[in-house]
């Protein structure tokens, strides 16, 4: 249960840290 919920976090953070470094490269073009 507890690696479950350590996995999903790591997923999650993972793919925040992806959506902001896009968000980030959308805004360089505006």
């Amino acid at each position: 249960m507890a690696a479950q919920l350590t996995s999903n976090v790591l997923r999650l953070s993972e793919e925040g840290t992806t959506f902001l470094s896009e968000s980030r490269y959308l805004l360089a073009f505006f």
